[in-house]
């Protein structure tokens, strides 16, 4: 924000792998730094000048990890911006207007400069450095800290003082497992991102060879992290490649991930790896034990819990240094698992391959920190577990997680007709707090976990492709009549994005405060546009 002489921007681009931004007033100024740039082989490739007012500049939110000046009292004069801080006795710096009466009160024009430097920082510490006088740091300092600007904080390093945007958005959440968490809910508790949205960037990234459906998508502390025969972490805000790393297992459609702030871990075969999610770089490895074949299925991580199936049998280890601490065997090889509220449940899950074993499918509710069972129904399916209301779902109905004594029976289904021979089943799709929504890939109703009751009626859609539904706190994902596409919950009205591939196993992720829309469509023959999208809702984009 201000260009100053132009070394800054010169000796950032040179001394960094950032890529560089630069906005003056000055036509000239942004002329004659074009041209060094140009000359030293940078100039759009790692840094781009613009003329414009750089605290006014409609930059896009989230986007810079780091905002500098080389003179911050030119920013302000003439920028129609300012320090503000209310109350008798505050002053204003630069170019802003006050009345001085009593009680003063700067009249705003436009945003003050703390709003404006804090709009564009990226979550998870993007940071601002202020090399302010000494008179006026006290109240820049009292400003960020009155502002009331979700995740603003504030602090000193000899003449600098650092304005930064810690920690994820307020109200928005990961999407660090295969359904969303490790409750297994297929929603994401994320509520920041809300109609209507704006789209915040695009691209065209490499069309990567892959089976439609195996390719494994996470979201987690700003990084979206797609797995194919690699693995790849995206910038969430920006789009920017961060790292790739390889793996020293083939890909497989049995590959798990899981998603942490402080850890990746990807599982192929009898091994789990433990990774940096910052770099990439190798942090640890887990293997099975000896006398488990493989290959991991169901991976979870809760608490300190690393959870993984292999065969008939559920193995917890501690996630930071493979310590088995506790093993169970089911009765059947297909199963569904759900962590949270101190237990683990697992469903078994009957099939074609498990006609042969005798006696139904049954549900294994089990102590999290010693694996002892703690009960055991005879029900079994996909399960989705809720904290919020302390349930379990299962096909057949909602149950308490405390003992698992039914709640509520859902609805039979329909018997098949000469018409509808293949009509789809009702099942629970997703947990969103203390709902959950039952229905097929091209409908839902709402049920009460509480009390098993229906709420509302029924939401149909025409779906059009192979698409399976997910979800968060205000929008289900899905496709509407062959397009990308998500229902707002709250109105019921369906947001379409046309000509972009909703992917076989769906590609549109609600998580960190923004719909990731990655493009899956390698080894796709459908006439989609290959592109990556991110939407943010409309009152993020200035």
């Amino acid at each position: 924000m201000g260009i100053g002489t132009g070394r800054l921007v010169e000796e950032i681009v040179r001394q960094s792998s950032l890529d560089v931004i630069a906005i003056d007033r000055d036509a000239e100024k942004v002329a004659r730094l074009r041209q060094r740039l140009h000359g030293a082989g940078l100039y759009g490739t790692r840094a781009s000048a613009h003329v414009g007012d750089p605290a006014s500049y409609p930059l896009a939110p989230y986007m810079a990890s780091l905002v500098v000046s080389e003179n911050w009292q030119d920013l302000e004069k003439g920028s129609g911006v300012f320090f503000h801080v209310g109350g008798s006795g505050s002053g204003v710096v630069g170019g802003g207007t006050a009345d001085t009466d009593k009680d003063f009160r700067p009249r705003r024009q436009g945003k003050s400069l703390v709003e404006a430097i804090f709009h564009p920082l990226r979550p998870y510490g993007g940071t601002a450095c202020l090399a302010i006088p000494a008179p006026e740091r006290d109240r820049l300092i009292k400003e960020v800290t009155e502002s009331g600007l979700p995740g603003a904080t504030v602090r000193t390093a000899g003449d600098w003082v650092l304005v930064s945007r810690a920690g994820p958005l307020p109200g928005s959440a990961d999407w660090s497992h295969a359904e969303a968490d490790s409750a297994n809910t297929g929603a994401s508790e994320e509520q920041f991102l809300r109609a209507p949205l704006e789209l915040l960037w695009f691209d065209t990234p490499p069309r990567w060879f892959r089976t439609p459906g195996s390719t494994l998508v996470r979201v987690g502390g700003g990084r979206m992290f797609i797995k194919a025969e690699k693995v790849q972490a995206i910038d969430v805000y920006t789009g920017r490649r961060l790292w790739q790393a390889e793996l020293p297992f083939h890909h497989s459609l049995n590959d798990q991930i899981v998603a942490l702030d402080d850890a990746l871990y990807v599982a192929g075969r009898n091994m789990c790896l433990m990774l940096d999610p910052a770099s990439g770089r190798p942090l640890a490895r887990f293997n099975l034990p000896a006398d488990l074949a493989g290959p991991w299925l169901n991976l979870r991580v809760c608490g300190t819990h690393l959870i993984g199936q292999s065969g008939k049998e559920l193995v917890c280890m501690d996630r930071h240094t493979g310590r088995v601490e506790w093993r169970y065997e089911c009765g059947r090889p297909s199963l569904s698992v759900a962590c949270g509220g101190g237990r683990v449940v697992c469903a078994e899950i009957a099939g074609p391959a498990t006609r042969a074993i005798a006696g139904p499918a049954k549900t294994h509710a089990l102590d999290l920190q010693t694996g002892k069972r703690l009960w055991q129904i005879p029900s079994g399916s996909e399960v989705r577990l809720s904290l919020a209301a302390d349930r379990v779902v299962l096909q057949s109905g909602i149950y308490r997680a405390e003992d698992g004594a039914m709640v509520a029976e859902f609805p039979k289904p329909p018997k098949p007709t000469a018409k509808r021979p293949n009509e789809a089943r009702p099942a629970p799709l997703f947990v969103i707090g203390t709902k959950v929504l039952v229905g097929t890939a091209e409908s839902y109703v709402e049920y009460d976990l509480r009390t098993g009751k229906a709420l509302g009626e029924p939401m149909k859609w025409t779906r059009r492709g192979c698409t399976t539904p997910r979800a968060s706190s205000n929008f289900v994902t899905t496709r509407v009549r062959g397009n990308a596409a998500c229902i707002d919950l709250a109105s019921r009205q369906i947001i379409t994005f046309w000509n972009v591939r909703a992917a076989c196993s769906n590609n549109l992720f609600p998580a960190d405060g923004v719909l990731n829309m990655p493009s899956l469509t390698g080894g796709c023959t459908c006439n989609y546009l290959p592109v990556s999208q991110a939407y943010v809702p409309a009152s993020a984009i200035p």
